[in-house]
């Protein structure tokens, strides 16, 4: 059975510049394959490349050799096309906002319908398993929320306005 692959990184090099000397080689020639629907660790210890690949991914940084693209597209296509989305590592969700607010967010700076907000917001505390606490999302400010909850609610925001829910139909096209 064939799969569609989300992301592609070839023969990755990123070595960061320094005022004297080579820089600093982050990656060397790293080639990754990750197919749609996988679930994928990156593990190793502190400073071995794990946060640039991921960047690299994203296209927050360039790489200084090789490729990368995600779901066919070279990274800075992607992300330009919005064919996925970005939960950073702190929860960023803003104070005076509740914590479904926050996620229903992304959605609403696209202009989508409020009925379909309600709906996608739905389905995404499903997805990441927040149903259950929805009630308590709809009022509560983040401040109110543990550091868990708070990352939960923050989960769903970076997929709101992508069509990831459709990738793998899209992928096999």
């Amino acid at each position: 059975m064939s799969h569609a692959i989300a992301v592609q990184v070839s023969h990755v090099t990123k070595i960061f510049p320094v005022k004297k000397g080579d820089g600093v080689t982050a990656l060397a020639e790293v080639s990754l394959t990750v197919n749609a629907g996988e679930f994928v660790s990156l593990i190793g210890p502190s400073g071995c490349g794990k946060s640039t690949l991921l960047r690299l991914i994203a296209d927050l940084d360039q790489p200084t050799s090789g490729a990368v693209t995600v779901f066919g597209k070279p990274a800075h296509q992607a992300r330009l096309d919005q064919d996925y989305g970005i939960a950073f590592q702190s929860a960023g969700l803003l104070p005076w906002r509740t914590v479904e607010a926050n996620i229903e967010l992304p959605l609403q700076l696209h202009r989508v319908p409020a009925a379909t907000r309600r709906a996608r917001v739905a389905e995404l505390m499903s997805l990441v398993g927040l149903s259950d606490f929805a009630a308590n999302f709809r009022t509560s400010s983040p401040a109110a929320c543990s550091s868990g909850s708070r990352l939960r609610g923050r989960s769903p925001r970076a997929p709101s306005c992508c069509s990831w829910t459709s990738r793998s139909a899209r992928s096999t096209r």
